[in-house]
């Protein structure tokens, strides 16, 4: 199965949690069906992306002057390796707008954009590095803090912003079984950068009343003023910088307590891992940690360059004045922050990011033709990520349902059966369906049938390039003997009908007109939900009324010519058995429902003449011409009442100019007897003798 293509676009980077979180993130996604490339716009030769992800450094020891610099080099990245299917841009919300740009230069609207926030996106504004003004050019947006999930919703409230959890590795903690406030000793974990404002426990430590001790495991551009500050206050020797180690939760001092003093954070994932073994937290009121902490419980909150509060608190640890902290309690804390649960829910989240067909598929008493039509679907091109396929089985009476319970089995996250108590037809299975939908387009396949593998893929680009209310493709029509004829209703390659232009909008009425099924074409959902389209239940003609509510209602239908679906006569299916006699008059019923609703509603009064001959196709020529292949299906009441019907509502039905030419071409007959009153004697003759 094809793997789905994802960019995650970095500006630049360090060796932080940022960093460590991509890598855990992209080497998963890499695991499930997905293909990773991390792309780094600036490289300054610190490697830290794992070895089995793709790594496409594009400057190296250079900065990037502008936004205009950053496209540029994305949009020649993309010429060079192809487009993906989904760019994650992380962090900086202006990566948004980058992406975007570069896509649509090289005329790309289908690869969804993902805004991958570690941060408050007041921070990113405050540092240049965009606002919630970029990240309306994304797709959908991540977030780390229901507070910053809250603050994009005020600006942007039609934006989707899901909140994900940065994912822990519980297995590599080591669980400490109870709290230490005894050991004095507080523990940092980080990049040694301005915005962690570790001077300020360092001050704190020099002002605690008991001589608490600090381990700083971590490096950056502030080490040496940090240890400049040390010295100064006189606390070297109760403040150990460490460097970095690849795993700081192994150390076996008994830790109080990890400290935090950012001015800023988005979800400190030091503070997940330091409560996944058990160590409580005390840390600045940066966002994220206020919906982690519980004061109290695990851990403690103190203000921003505040170490009098932080040495206070300290104060009282040390003379049991708060209360005792649990480590029981901080690990039940982050058990939502769990890897493999965290991972799933990215994973889950990144995929409903795609837009996804759901294609329906009614099934009855089709167990030996099922696996050959399932298995043209799953082996789309387009891939499973982009599918669902539901099945529908109207109460059958051999093993289809057992056959679909086995793949439903074998891809519970693609398909999904619906098991119907009774037996309802072919309209209502398939309403029944949509309402189960989730995906942004709707493709109808019949059972019995089966299409091309590249199908869904070409008819789904040609849907997004031209955004259109329907797309269609021609069909192969196989006869039992495995003779194949092509069927098209176009000569051209494809063709794009505007219902803004008149002549587009009647051809488009004869054309669709002539096919009803509904197979064969791909629905934009919101299309069919806005104007409330459905099949006609309780007949067997259910595909007549669904496809003549689409002509009243699109604006606008992309053609090609490509024989994508393949259609196999049956014998055994109503409209070609004995029981067939039993329903074709229903198609003149549907006709008449489907055709007074659309000269009520009049949208359709500019091509009278085109819903004129629509009509006389299917509720009489086709059905005089049934009668006339096979006398089971002639009585005089059947064809006076077609006829009365038919002239009740085109009285001036004989002078429509499509009817006339229709006539000379396979339509004499039944023009004829719609022009002329016979008896039953007469009639009689024509049909049975």
């Amino acid at each position: 199965m094809r793997e789905c293509l994802v960019d995650i676009l970095v500006p630049l980077s360090g060796k932080g949690g940022v960093e460590n979180v991509i890598n855990i993130v992209a080497k998963h996604l890499n695991n499930s069906g997905f293909h990773v490339r991390i792309v780094q716009m600036v490289y300054d030769n610190v490697p830290w992306v794992s070895q089995e992800i793709d790594f496409y450094p594009i400057l190296k020891n250079r900065k990037v002057s502008d936004i205009e610099e950053f496209t540029d080099l994305y949009l020649e990245f993309l010429k060079k390796f192809g487009m993906p299917e989904i760019v994650i841009v992380v962090p900086w919300p202006f990566l948004s707008y980058i992406a975007k740009k570069a896509l649509l230069y090289l005329g790309n609207n289908m690869t969804k954009i993902v805004s991958w926030l570690h941060g408050p996106v007041e921070t990113y504004k405050k540092y240049g590095t965009g606002g919630v003004e970029h990240l309306q050019f994304a797709d959908s947006i991540f977030v780390l803090t229901k507070n910053n999930r809250d603050i994009i919703k005020k600006y942007l409230p039609k934006a989707r912003v899901e909140i994900v959890k940065n994912p822990v590795d519980m297995e590599k903690a080591i669980s400490r079984e109870k709290y230490y406030p005894e050991a004095k000793t507080l523990l940092f974990v980080g990049r040694l950068s301005e915005e962690k404002c570790v001077d300020t426990i360092i001050e704190s430590i020099a002002k605690t009343k008991d001589s608490w001790k600090l381990i700083i495991i971590g490096d950056g551009e502030e080490k040496d003023r940090l240890m400049g500050i040390t010295a100064g206050l006189g606390v070297e020797q109760r403040v150990i910088f460490k460097g970095w180690l690849d795993n700081p939760w192994t150390l076996e001092e008994n830790i109080t307590a990890t400290v935090l003093s950012s001015s800023y954070e988005g979800f400190p994932l030091v503070a997940i891992e330091s409560m996944a073994c058990g160590i409580p937290v005390i840390s600045t009121p940066v966002d994220g940690i206020t919906e982690l902490i519980k004061p109290g419980e695990n851990g403690y909150l103190f203000n921003y360059k505040d170490s009098n509060g932080l040495a206070q608190i300290l104060d009282m640890i040390s003379d049991g004045t708060l209360n005792t902290l649990s480590s029981e309690c901080c690990i039940e804390s982050v058990s939502e922050f769990r890897k493999d649960k965290a991972l799933k829910d990215f994973t889950d989240k990144l995929t409903n990011v795609l837009d996804k067909i759901s294609v329906i598929v009614p099934c009855y008493n089709v167990e030996d033709k099922l696996p050959r039509c399932l298995d043209s679907i799953i082996s789309q091109t387009i891939g499973l990520k982009h599918m669902e396929i539901i099945c529908v089985d109207d109460c059958s009476t051999d093993n289809t349902l057992e056959v679909l319970m086995k793949y439903e089995e074998q891809y519970p996250n693609n398909i999904c059966v619906i098991p119907l108590k009774e037996n309802v037809k072919q309209g209502k299975a398939r309403n029944i369906a949509l309402n189960y939908a989730s995906g942004e387009y709707i493709m109808y396949v019949d059972s019995d049938d089966d299409i091309d593998r590249k199908m869904l893929e070409e008819m789904y680009i040609g849907a997004k390039r031209y955004d259109t209310d329907i797309t269609a493709c021609g069909f192969k029509f196989i006869l039992p003997d495995g003779t194949v004829q092509e069927l098209s209703d176009i000569s051209e390659e494809e063709r794009l009908f505007d219902y803004n232009n008149p002549e587009d909008k009647k051809n488009a009425l004869l054309m669709l007109s002539m096919t009803t099924a509904p197979v064969a074409r791909l629905y934009k959902k919101m299309f069919l939900e806005s104007n409330c389209i459905h099949f006609a239940e309780g007949v067997f003609m259910e595909d007549i009324y669904f496809t003549h509510m689409c002509l009243l209602h699109m604006k606008s239908l992309y053609y090609m010519r490509k024989y994508y679906y393949n259609y196999y006569f049956n014998s055994n299916s109503t409209m070609h058995s004995d029981k067939a006699s039993d329903h074709y008059m229903e198609a003149t019923q549907v006709q008449n429902e489907i055709t007074r609703l659309i000269l009520k509603e009049h949208k359709l009064d500019d091509c009278m003449d085109e819903v004129a001959f629509m009509h006389y196709r299917k509720a009489y020529s086709d059905q005089i011409q049934r009668m006339i292949d096979d006398r089971n299906f002639y009585s005089y009441e059947r064809f006076s009442k077609i006829k009365k019907e038919l002239l009740e509502i085109f009285p001036e039905i004989l002078n429509n100019p499509y009817v006339i030419q229709y006539k000379e071409k396979q339509g004499k007959t039944a023009y004829e007897l719609l022009k002329n009153d016979m008896g039953r004697e007469q009639l009689d003759f024509i049909f049975l003798e």
